[in-house]
Order: C-alpha cells, then structure tokens, then sequence
C-alpha cells in the first residue's frame, strides 16, 4: 500500500516449490497443503535531504599524534530560476579559490538541490551551469550562511 508505482504481487505455482515435503517432515508434522506468496515493496535506502545541509566532520592525518588536521565538510544547496523554482539537471562544481576545478561535481535533482560530501573549509566557489540559463560562479566561505549556498540563474536571452 502507498507504493509508486504499484508494485507487483503474485502466487507460486505448487509445481515451482520441490521438496516442500521435507520442510514438513523436518520440523517433525505431516505434510500440509501451503501458498506461496511473494510480495515486493519499495525501501528507500537513504532519507530525502529537504533542509540545509553542513556537517563538520574533521580527521586528524597524524596517527595517535596531536597532529595536523582537515576539516572537510557536507555541504548541500539549491540551483533556482528567477522565480525561486528549484532547476533539475544542473551542474554544480566546487571550484577552489582561484576557479581552479576541485573535482567535486554534483547534477541537481528535480527540486534543484545539490550536495557534496567533502568540501574543504575555507574560501570556494560554485559554479552551475544549467541548459537554457546563463551559468554563474560565486564565492562561498565554507562553512557559511544557508543563503550562500543557493545560486540564483538567470535564463539565456
């Protein structure tokens, strides 16, 4: 119930199961008429990000040592038109401080969100390019304000 799309449910055939008699006997019973049924459901494996993401999770590089560390970041934001609707498809890129590619690339969803899982802290850019609108790069001080992280496209001319 509540699955989208419907998902299937079907009857085995007797003749599919053999051996049935010796699950019976096993557990010591006579055998017994019996139906088997296979029901497929829908698991959604990780929860919908529907809020602002930035999580701060740091590692240290020196072992048992009080040594350097990075702090990388999860951070996660919205691709909008003009009227503040959210652009599927996008390109999103985390450029580093001198628009140099850092290889962390995400495509937004439906809704236009994007997210990435180790941004370095400190000063980036974003950059998204999406069909039919002009592409746009701006700053971001990570971590930073939840409006930061949305860029705002204005459609081709």
């Amino acid at each position: 119930m509540g699955q989208d799309p419907p998902l299937p449910m079907m009857a085995l055939h007797p003749d599919a199961l053999k051996h049935l008699s010796e699950f019976w006997t096993s557990v010591g019973n006579k055998l017994r008429a019996s139906l088997t049924l296979t029901v497929t459901i829908g698991v959604s494996l990780y929860a919908d990000v529907a809020e602002f993401v930035v999580t701060t999770r740091t590692t240290s590089i020196a072992p048992a040592e009080a040594g350097p560390q990075d702090t990388w970041l999860e951070v996660g934001g919205r691709v909008l038109d003009l009227a503040a609707q959210g652009i599927a498809g996008a390109l999103v890129d985390v450029l580093d401080a001198t628009l140099q590619e850092t290889g962390l690339r995400d495509t937004s969803d439906a809704e236009g969100r994007f997210s990435f899982l180790r941004v370095p802290a400190g000063t980036q850019n974003l950059r998204a390019v999406a069909s039919g609108f002009q592409a746009k790069t701006q700053p971001l001080v990570v971590p930073g304000r939840q409006e930061d992280y949305e860029i705002t496209l204005a459609p081709l001319p």
